[in-house]
């Protein structure tokens, strides 16, 4: 079966929006709770003015076996992945806002529910406030959160192969990840991936991106306008050929300095393609031993 699919997007200017699409098989049918409103809790952690600001955690997890493809879309919230040991996606979701919890005792709930070919989506946002979506399960689904400042802990079981992340500043990082395909695009936020990535793609305007790969040849493609770029080998030498295109950034590697466009730089036989580009950013390429 293709992709399920509904965005839900909650924003004003001082909020941000994460964004989280499973692809894959439908689930089970009955409920699947991915931010249930009553498990959310709070605690003061301030104020300003008349508003108190409050700080929330939403906690998840459901089996993965049928999802192969996880994708992410943020404005400001930073997303961190690690790995999962149980076959369950699991998601943590902290965030602040400026609220009256007695008018916000429900924070936002959103609640799938297949029905035949089509999944049916509700939105509990408020006392009184609720909404109701229907979405082919043949699309993608995407669930948005309301925050001011927010950070979200995902999990992946190894059934997870494909990740995709779009965000304006947030910035994401993974930490021992298997991977077949990684995608990242940010505006200013810094990408941060570390583990076995067979294929990286990295973007951004002003954010760095660096990769610390455990796979000997890799194939890498990352371009910058002004962030740098970072490729490091853990524990394992590269057999990579590096191309480098930029306008006024530098590129070291290894123990050599490189001024200007590089077609062709060989690390070991070079099976693994390394392609970087960056108007004034600037490249390094480096192996761990340690």
């Amino acid at each position: 079966m293709g992709k399920i699919a509904l965005g839900v997007f909650i924003a004003t200017l001082a909020s941000s929006v994460l964004s989280v699409g499973f692809a894959g098989l439908a689930g089970e049918a009955g409920f699947i709770r991915l931010a249930q409103a009553a498990e959310a809790k709070y605690s003061k952690s301030g104020s300003t003015g008349k508003s108190e600001v409050q700080s929330y955690t939403i906690e998840e997890s459901f089996a993965a076996e049928n999802f192969k493809e996880l994708a992410i879309t943020s404005i400001t919230t930073d997303i961190r992945i690690t790995p999962s040991t149980d076959g369950k996606i699991h998601l943590r979701y902290s965030y602040k806002t400026f609220d009256v919890p007695k008018t916000r005792e429900e924070i936002l709930g959103i609640i799938w529910k297949p029905e035949g070919s089509e999944a049916r989506f509700q939105l509990d946002q408020s006392a009184g406030d609720e909404r109701s979506w229907k979405a082919k399960l043949a699309e993608l689904v995407k669930l948005g959160f309301r925050a001011d400042d927010a950070k979200a802990e995902i999990k992946l079981p190894p059934s997870i192969l494909k990740v995709q992340f779009k965000s304006v500043s947030g910035d994401f990082k993974t930490e021992d990840i298997k991977l077949q395909s990684l995608e990242a695009t940010t505006v200013s936020g810094d990408v941060d991936v570390e583990g076995q990535i067979h294929q990286l793609k990295g973007k951004s305007v002003s954010g760095d991106l660096e990769f610390k790969s455990e796979l000997a040849s890799p194939q890498v493609e990352f371009s910058t306008t002004s962030g740098d770029m970072e490729v490091e080998f853990k524990k394992i030498e590269p057999n990579i050929n590096v191309s480098f295109e930029t306008t006024s950034g530098s590129m070291k590697s290894i123990n050599q300095r490189l001024q200007g466009n590089v077609k062709e730089h060989l690390l070991g036989q070079g099976v693994g393609q390394v392609k970087l580009k960056s108007v004034s950013g600037d490249v390094e390429i480096s192996v761990d031993k340690f």
